[in-house]
């Protein structure tokens, strides 16, 4: 019965693995900007903070922090309700050498006015970097 199943499996579209369910893409994805000095204007504009998050395409930590900090729900919430931008640190070097990046990522909620709410270096869990959020967004 066994060596039935097995043969059924592999005979069916996509294989043995047709059974598995793909992993479907996270409800209400973070909307990147890509050009901070654009995003700078947004947020004053809308009077809303600017949430960045300078990496390099090959860093770990981001890689994992938008792998599961960035897919949480609280989180998404929160980001949105941030003007957020993300910015590829080998691209925009000038900027990366005025953001002073000592590690990667590097995570920095503005004040629509400009100010430095926070700064933060490195991976960032769920529950610590919504901690950051509420307070930076001026929230309980």
């Amino acid at each position: 019965m066994t060596a039935l199943l097995f043969s059924v499996a592999m005979l069916s579209p996509g294989g043995a693995h047709a059974a598995q369910t793909p992993q479907a893409p996270p409800k209400d994805p973070i909307a990147w900007r890509r050009d901070f000095r654009a995003a700078q204007k947004e947020s004053q504009e809308k009077n809303r903070p600017l949430l960045l998050v300078a990496a390099f395409p090959t860093c770990t930590w981001w890689i994992r922090m938008e792998r599961t900090t960035m897919r949480d729900p609280r989180v998404r919430a929160l980001v949105a309700r941030t003007i957020p931008v993300q910015i590829n640190g080998e691209v925009d070097e000038e900027l990366s050498q005025r953001l002073k990046i000592s590690q990667c990522p590097l995570t920095v909620l503005y004040a629509p006015d400009g100010k430095v709410l926070f700064r933060v270096e490195g991976l960032q869990q769920a529950e610590p970097f919504l901690r950051l959020l509420h307070k930076g967004i001026g929230e309980p």
